[in-house]
């Protein structure tokens, strides 16, 4: 729950200083056709941006699992022993190498998405310093909300 509150939190600091920094100069009859672009551009960015996360994390997944399952092999005496407690269990041989692998698919998505988060995160550290390169908005007498 703390992680979505603080998320939550931090979109809305980020998204109406946003807005605020886009419309600045733009004179009030002009402000609703700016607003449909400005929502065009973050829907159009959104959509590329979800199609590149999905594809980079599917393919650091793929890396992940790669590396993982070339030391889980019959000479690894990890890879044994886990195969050996789950044949105790009562698995079979594939059964046991089946869970085994399972396992790695789930690690291999967990590292995946931990390095994107990483990303994510640093790529937000650096938006925070241009976010101070940005013009001050000038003071407006416009009223946005209506009475």
């Amino acid at each position: 729950m703390f992680p979505l509150l603080l998320q939550g939190l931090a979109m809305s600091m980020f998204f109406v200083p946003l807005v605020t920094i886009s419309f600045d100069g733009i004179p009030g009859e002009r402000v609703p056709s700016a607003s449909g672009i400005s929502n065009f551009a973050r829907i159009t960015a959104g959509s590329f941006a979800a199609s590149i996360i999905t594809t980079t994390w599917d393919r650091r997944e793929a890396l992940h699992q790669t590396r993982l399952t070339e030391v889980g092999n019959d000479y690894s005496p990890i890879y044994r022993h886990a195969i050996e407690q789950l044949q105790a269990a009562g698995m079979t041989q594939q059964q046991a190498a089946a869970s085994v692998m399972r396992q790695v698919v789930n690690q291999s998505y967990l590292l995946s998405s931990l390095e994107l988060f990483w990303i994510c995160g640093w790529m937000a550290v650096v938006m925070i310093g241009v976010i101070w390169l940005t013009r001050r908005p000038a003071p407006s007498d416009l009223v946005v909300a209506a009475d």
